[in-house]
């Protein structure tokens, strides 16, 4: 069997961390070859986009979709010296405006950028996501669709109750279980340490979050989140503690 995976950063790992990347330790227990098509903070319409474009290619697909409000825009600012970036919401516009010198034609492509972000309609945004979703059960009906996001952020109340999805049933859960057991309070105090973490999830998670996806797949039970994940080792271990 082929698996295709799409999404946002929950869909792709680093490659120091590749052994513990919940899509590869699915395909192990599915006996499947997987592919990923993810990429960090990115939209629903840059997923279903992939998902067009090689949905073929696999027998089962599993989409992850990502808050409804993401638009994702790729600029390249020569100023910053990094490359193409990604904004995809207002903070990573200002985190740009903050940390580059840009110039005057650059920080007003983003003074656009966050015109569009704050004047943005959130029912529009949740509609299109949720015709996007549509699309994609009515091409592939056997997709795996998994919320990143919690479900004020994620699909509309009718789509997970047609879909069956848990209110633990997404990434964002799994995650905030994962900080509760390392005590993380406050997420921007740490920082992820890329051969620990994968798809921002710790090896525990990833293989608690395994196992709900594989139970899916099986026997198509809702993907649940655990009350609680032990972890084997303490915080310093999976983040660098920032001073």
């Amino acid at each position: 069997m082929k698996l295709g995976i799409f999404g946002d950063s929950y869909a792709i790992g680093h490659s120091q961390s590749i052994d513990f990347h919940w899509y590869n330790l699915l395909a192990e227990r599915l006996g499947a070859e997987v592919e990923t098509h993810g990429m960090g903070a990115t939209s629903t319409f840059y997923t279903y986009s992939k998902f067009l474009e090689n949905h073929t290619k696999y027998d089962r697909n599993i989409v992850l979709i990502t808050h409804f409000a993401r638009y994702t825009e790729t600029l390249y600012f020569e100023s910053t010296g990094v490359g193409p970036q990604w904004f995809s919401a207002i903070n990573a516009v200002d985190h740009t405006l903050a940390n580059f010198k840009l110039t005057p034609s650059e920080k007003l492509q983003l003074e656009y950028l966050r015109g569009w972000f704050i004047m943005s309609d959130d029912m529009f945004m949740k509609t299109a996501q949720d015709l996007i979703v549509g699309k994609i059960l009515e091409i592939r009906p056997d997709t795996v669709i998994i919320p990143s996001f919690h479900e004020a952020y994620s699909l509309l109340p009718e789509r997970r109750a047609q879909l069956g999805i848990d209110v633990t049933g997404n990434c964002w859960t799994f995650m905030q279980t994962q900080h509760s057991a390392l005590g993380i309070i406050d997420a921007s105090r740490v920082e992820e340490k890329m051969s620990t973490i994968a798809c921002h999830f710790t090896p525990e998670v990833s293989l608690a979050f395994t196992e709900a996806v594989y139970n899916k797949f099986k026997y198509n039970t809702p993907i649940v989140c655990p009350k609680q994940i032990k972890h084997d080792h303490t915080l310093d271990y999976y983040y660098e503690i920032k001073s």
